[in-house]
């Protein structure tokens, strides 16, 4: 209202033109939410992992640059394309990149690297997404519903995101995985074909 009233118009209709996207990626979100509460199997294609982390990256672009986080990328050019889902590959990396800030918010060295790569066998492309957070208390629970490494009251998380995650990724066929890296912090890695 304050954009219109100061006869902004532009820029009024280009925030709305954005909350209007993000609604409907909400709504998205929500409908594969029910989905995988409910066990549904959803339909799988060819996506272009490359665009959905340039995607991804964008939606929390604003988050990145407040807390002061450095983004290391090591992404070919061309598309590689992987099986699966645009929106819900999205909502996994995104929510990858967001535990990574929040592993991350007290550290002097905030940075933030997705990488991908192909595997040995030629069929399996593999993102990386790690951090120079405070690593991961106990690897081996992670993906259980529910589990968090955050202290209590500091996040209003319930401990879903990578059990959800998880899913999607075993969904199209895929494998999430995670460790703590030697140097510090934590990498997660989504494995499709």
């Amino acid at each position: 209202i304050k954009l219109i009233e100061r006869d902004r118009i532009a820029e009024a209709q280009d925030n709305l033109d954005q909350i209007t996207v993000q609604v409907d990626r909400i709504n998205r979100i929500i409908k594969n939410l029910r989905g995988f509460a409910r066990n549904e199997s959803e339909r799988v294609e060819p996506v272009d992992l490359v665009a959905v982390v340039h995607d991804a990256l964008r939606l929390a672009e604003r988050r990145l640059r407040e807390e002061g986080i450095t983004v290391e990328t090591a992404l070919p050019p061309s598309p590689v394309m992987v099986s699966g889902g645009p929106v819900r590959l999205q909502q996994v990396i995104v929510n990858l990149m967001g535990n990574a800030m929040d592993a991350m918010r007290d550290q002097p060295d905030k940075r933030l690297s997705l990488t991908t790569e192909h595997a040995i066998d030629g069929n399996t492309v593999r993102l990386r997404v790690s951090d120079t957070g405070s690593g991961l208390v106990e690897p081996d629970p992670v993906f259980e519903p529910f589990y968090t490494n955050k202290d209590v009251g500091a996040s209003k998380g319930l401990g879903l995101g990578l059990s959800i995650s998880f899913g999607i990724v075993g969904t199209f066929g895929g494998k999430l995985s995670c460790r703590n890296r030697p140097e510090g912090g934590a990498e997660f890695c989504v494995e499709l074909k």
